[in-house]
């Protein structure tokens, strides 16, 4: 469920499963603006990071469902161990990179 304006989770971990939770849920409505204001400034800069290329990777993979298996922070990153299910495209299981910008967590 994604964060309430004015409260903020308390620790990193919390944070980070917050913003993942709005992303899929961005990903999933086909929020191009929402789901990309949760991703780092390296992934935003790329060529490759436009509105049309994330209709094009949603219309192949589908709906996403996370289930976070771990969290594990070090300073400003974190990595997400998900099992990912795929409405296209079945279960995966992979690590998702989590930075710290400007005090909030994004996908990297």
């Amino acid at each position: 469920m994604p964060v309430q304006l004015g409260s903020k989770p308390e620790s990193d971990e919390d944070q980070i499963r917050a913003n993942l939770s709005a992303i899929q849920e961005a990903w999933n409505g086909s929020d191009y603006a929402t789901f990309v204001s949760y991703v780092c400034g390296k992934i935003r800069d790329k060529q490759t990071s436009t509105e049309s290329v994330f209709t094009q990777e949603r219309n192949v993979i589908g709906e996403i469902i996370f289930a976070i298996d771990s969290v594990t922070v070090s300073a400003a990153a974190a990595k997400v161990a998900v099992t990912e299910t795929l409405s296209n495209r079945g279960t995966i299981s992979e690590t998702l990179n989590f930075v710290k910008e400007v005090d909030e967590w994004k996908l990297c």
